[in-house]
């Protein structure tokens, strides 16, 4: 899949690391002829994900992490999350009860 007009910003990048940890092949953004940036992903199939053997740091994107927490919850691997300093204050019970509900298990540190 090729990715045109993709954001740079660092939530971006860090969600971009994060599914690199889990297999995912991402190109660097480069920009194209009208001066966009795209980046080709190939993805691992379902059930494929590579169980990370770092902490995944979201850096302070809170919907990588919420959509991450979403997709590894069912991918039947373990991953710990991380993130700067505002994001590991945000709540995130609020994304781990519903998946709780439907089966995932979770340990918080420091709250939730």
């Amino acid at each position: 899949t090729t990715i045109t007009g993709l954001l740079t910003g660092d939530d971006v990048l860090s969600t971009a690391s994060a599914l690199r940890q889990l297999g995912v092949t991402i190109s660097e953004p480069e920009r194209n002829a009208k001066g966009q940036y795209i980046a080709a992903v190939t993805g691992v199939g379902l059930g494929a994900f590579a169980e990370p053997a770092a902490p995944l740091d979201l850096g302070n994107s809170g919907t990588g992490a919420r959509l991450l927490m979403g997709v590894i919850a069912g991918s039947g691997i373990s991953a710990v999350f991380t993130g700067d300093a505002s994001l590991s204050k945000r709540p995130m019970q609020r994304i781990m009860t519903p998946l709780g509900r439907m089966g995932a298990e979770f340990t918080a540190r420091d709250g939730d």
